[in-house]
C-alpha cells in the first residue's frame, strides 16, 4: 500500500489526487488545504493539522534542496596568454576545482601534425597529461581537459606534438 498526503486540494491537486486514487494500493492519509471544505471527501482537518502538514512539506523541500544543490564551490578561471615564440595562436583557461584544474584550449590555427597533447607543468616540474587529439578540419583546435594537480600548483600549460620534445605552444601560470 502505498500513502499519500494531499497538501493543497485546488483544481491540480484534484486532478492528481483523482488520478492516484484509481490506483487499488493507494491511500490518502492526509488530505489538507487552506480552505478545509476543499479537503474533501469527509477527510476535513484542523488548521492544526494543516499547519503541520505544511511545516512537514517545508522541511521536506528544504531537505530535497539541501540534497541536490550542495555547497558550491567559487572556482577561479584564469585566461593564459600564449608565449611569444609559440607555433600557434590562441587562448587557454585554467579553472580551479575541488579535483584538480579544468583546462580549456582554443587554438584557431595549429601547425600540422598527426597529434597534439597538452600538459600541465607543476612548479617542482612534473608534467601531466591532460587531453590528446589527431588533426582536425581546418587546423582548429578546442579542447577541454583536466588535471589533478591544484592550479595553485601549475607553472605553465604546454601543447606538443606526440614528441614532448616538439612544443608548439606555451602559457605560463602567474604564480599566487
Amino acid at each position: 500500500m502505498q500513502h499519500f498526503a494531499l497538501i493543497g486540494s485546488g483544481f491540480m491537486g484534484n486532478v492528481h489526487a483523482a488520478s492516484l486514487a484509481r490506483h487499488p494500493a493507494v491511500s490518502f492519509d492526509l488530505v489538507a488545504d487552506i480552505d478545509e471544505e476543499r479537503a474533501g471527501a469527509g477527510l476535513v482537518q484542523s488548521r492544526r493539522r494543516w499547519r503541520w502538514a505544511a511545516v512537514a512539506a517545508v522541511v521536506a523541500l528544504v531537505a530535497l534542496a539541501a540534497s541536490v544543490l550542495p555547497g558550491r564551490q567559487v572556482s577561479q578561471v584564469t585566461e593564459l596568454a600564449l608565449e611569444p615564440g609559440s607555433q600557434a595562436v590562441g587562448e587557454i583557461t585554467i579553472e580551479s576545482k575541488p579535483w584538480g584544474t579544468a583546462v580549456d584550449i582554443s587554438l584557431p590555427d595549429l601547425p600540422p601534425h598527426d597529434r597534439y597533447i597538452a600538459w600541465v607543468v607543476s612548479r617542482d616540474g612534473e608534467w601531466q597529461q591532460i587531453a590528446a587529439w589527431g588533426p582536425t578540419s581546418g587546423a582548429r583546435a578546442i579542447i577541454s581537459g583536466a588535471s589533478s594537480i591544484p592550479t595553485s600548483d601549475i607553472d605553465e600549460v604546454v601543447i606538443t606534438a606526440y614528441d614532448p620534445g616538439d612544443t608548439i605552444a606555451t602559457a605560463k601560470v602567474p604564480s599566487g
